[in-house]
């Protein structure tokens, strides 16, 4: 079956279908497997008891569902970002609450189709401290790699890797640059590459894998508390897709998700009054 859904019931694809790795990654002991290769190993972070943390509210969004017929790219196993974005988020939210660390908001569930606005009033309400919205990537060159009965289906193995977004302007600005690098390292610290990079889309930040949206885009702009966007991978790269499936994917994930926001949160709550 060529369109694979990612739905959290989906059965994984046979080793047969899932490999794209050279076989020397398999006979050559010396040979290093590169992420998204199947055997391309991810570090969880340690996750010891924070000291001096003050209390922190995350308010977790799946990207997209905004609105009717608005859920973002279709991946290259037939998935809806709408959909794994969710998917994600809930999975990251249950990692995180496990922790008790902090408090966690999810602010968008299934069958949930709730505005922009609605979402950063709803932030507001709660009394969120960060703003993480989750997205799938569909960067290109891509490049048509069979047909489906709703058309052709797009593919792009040559650019895998995470982005964290932020926007620099405004009062805010310096918080969401922090809050976005300290993400970003954090990833980094974990084995997940960067995104190589974008053509007139982004600025490059310092921080390989974290960009500047000069866009004005409502969720990076608009919130009172800092909000950063982490497109988590391209939803067209094959074997990058079903590695996000994975449970070991998603602990590293998670790990560092919570070590960024431990390691923002503390430096803030340490920040003197002026």
């Amino acid at each position: 079956m060529l369109v694979w859904m990612l739905t959290s019931c989906a059965p994984m694809p046979a080793a047969a279908e899932r490999s794209r790795v050279p076989e020397l990654a398999v006979e050559d002991p010396g040979f290093a497997a590169v992420w998204p290769a199947p055997d391309a190993p991810l570090d969880v972070l340690p996750t010891t008891a924070p000291r001096g943390l003050a209390d922190t509210t995350v308010y977790l969004m799946a990207g997209h569902a905004n609105g009717p017929g608005k859920d973002g790219n279709k991946g290259v196993h037939g998935q809806i970002e709408a959909e794994v974005s969710l998917w994600t988020v809930e999975e990251l939210a249950r990692r995180l609450e496990a922790l008790g660390w902090f408090e966690v908001i999810v602010g968008r569930r299934a069958g949930e189709r709730p505005s922009y606005g609605a979402r950063i009033r709803h932030a507001e309400r709660v009394g969120a401290d960060v703003f993480i919205e989750l997205h799938t990537d569909a960067r290109g060159p891509l490049h048509v790699w069979a047909t489906d009965p709703e058309g052709e289906v797009y593919r792009n193995d040559g650019s895998p890797g995470f982005s964290v977004l932020y926007n620099e302007g405004g009062p805010l600005g310096p918080e969401r640059q922090r809050l976005a690098q300290e993400v970003g390292n954090a990833l980094l610290a974990t084995g997940l590459p960067p995104c190589p990079g974008y053509v007139d889309l982004y600025d490059a930040d310092p921080v390989p894998g974290v960009f500047i949206d000069r866009r004005g885009l409502m969720m990076l702009r608009r919130p009172t508390m800092p909000s950063i966007i982490i497109e988590t991978h391209n939803a067209k790269d094959f074997e990058e897709s079903l590695r996000w499936r994975e449970e070991g994917t998603l602990d590293a994930f998670a790990s560092a998700v919570a070590e960024a926001v431990r390691a923002y949160r503390t430096v803030t709550s340490e920040e003197p009054t002026r």
